[in-house]
This record gives C-alpha cells, sequence and structure tokens, in this order.
C-alpha cells in the first residue's frame, strides 16, 4: 500500500497533498487566463468560416476540459 501512494505521488508532482505554492499558483493562473471563445466563434460563424468555427469550438472545448481538471486538483 505504501509503495502505491508512493509511485501516485511520484507520478504527478506537485499534485495533491504535496502540491507547492508554486504549483498551486501556476494552476490559479492558467485558470484566470482562460478566456471565452464566444464572440471570436460568433465572427467565424458570421463570416461563413465553417473550419475556423470548428477550430475555435475544439479550442473551446479543450480549455474547458484543461479547467474542469485544474479545478478538480485545487480542490485536492
Amino acid at each position: 500500500m505504501l509503495e502505491t501512494r508512493t509511485a501516485a505521488r511520484t507520478s504527478r508532482p506537485g499534485f495533491g497533498r504535496t502540491m507547492t505554492p508554486s504549483a498551486r499558483e501556476f494552476l490559479m493562473d492558467v485558470l484566470g487566463s482562460a478566456r471565452s471563445y464566444d464572440a471570436p466563434i460568433r465572427e467565424a460563424e458570421r463570416d461563413g468560416d465553417v473550419e475556423l468555427t470548428n477550430f475555435l469550438r475544439e479550442l473551446q472545448r479543450q480549455d474547458l476540459a484543461r479547467i474542469g481538471e485544474i479545478a478538480r486538483l485545487l480542490r485536492r
């Protein structure tokens, strides 16, 4: 059991109970820099640029997934 905890801790350094202040600060900065894609998506739709619209939606989806993971890590 101790080996499992040690392996988990070393496989994700800086997270969980051992999260360093600098790691926490970095994650908070990432959360703060998350921006809204709504306006650029609407503009791309208005311009009829389907490829750009889809690309921006995918970026937005990825950012939301990262934000969810960051929030989960910060709650630990």
